[in-house]
């Protein structure tokens, strides 16, 4: 398998569940973002930030809730309005999703942790063999919506997707494993065990302990037989 897509709304626990598998299965966290954090990072440096603070407005603290003096608009504005209309609605609708899907190799494990549309769910079922697992939280939904305070009304009350911003329409996916994150992180990552193993993915092997550790190993023969020995550190 070359691919993993996490989706999920803010909140749910897809970092961590990005981290464990990054960890554990090698699957490298290949945000699909970031080629337009990279246009953005150009603009910021030429509003005067200096990397440490870029970081921090594009993926950090002040994503969400701060303003950027100079431009009038949060990162999370910036972010999901290049990506869906001037990315998807003005240039073309797998814009991100090919660029993402050509960088991953014949040999590559490579993990979307940000799911968000239904053709980047495709291009990682079918273009590269791989599968999509959303993760649900209790209390967790939509951060952006189309008509401000109607639709978050008509989501929060109604329980209706119409005023969501498309890219936060989840209902639209269709995931091949749904996690509900509702306890420890030892739960999230057991759940994830549980669908790596349902899907014959091994644990990723780190060759260098590997060697580390036999370069440690003799081997004593005596009158009883083989002995494998590890030498003490």
């Amino acid at each position: 398998m070359r691919a993993i897509g996490l989706s999920g709304f803010a909140g749910t626990g897809k970092t961590t569940a990005a981290n464990y598998i990054e960890s554990r299965y090698g699957f490298e966290r290949r945000h699909i973002a970031e080629p337009l954090r990279a246009m953005l990072a150009v603009l910021l440096g030429r509003q005067g930030y200096g990397n440490a603070d870029i970081t921090d407005i594009l993926e950090g603290s002040r994503k969400d809730g701060w303003v950027i003096p100079e431009i009038g608009r949060t990162s999370r504005h910036l972010q999901i309005t290049l990506g869906t209309e001037w990315g998807r609605e003005l240039v073309h609708p797998d814009l991100w999703s090919r660029t993402w899907a050509r960088a991953v190799g014949p040999r590559d494990r490579a993990m979307n942790d940000s799911v968000r549309f239904p053709n980047e769910e495709i291009s990682i079922k079918e273009d590269l063999g791989g599968i999509t697992i959303m993760i649900q939280r209790p209390g967790k939904g939509p951060a952006a919506f189309k008509w401000g305070f109607l639709g978050r009304f008509l989501y929060e009350k109604l329980g209706l997707w119409w005023g969501v911003h498309d890219s936060e329409r989840l209902d639209r996916l269709h995931p091949d494993h749904i996690i509900v994150n509702d306890g420890t992180v030892e739960d999230l990552e057991a759940a994830i065990d549980e669908i790596m193993i349902e899907e014959g993915v091994m644990v990723r092997v780190d060759l260098d302990k590997v060697r580390e550790r036999l370069s440690r190993v003799s081997i004593e023969v005596d009158d009883e037989g083989v002995r494998y020995v590890e030498v003490a550190a």
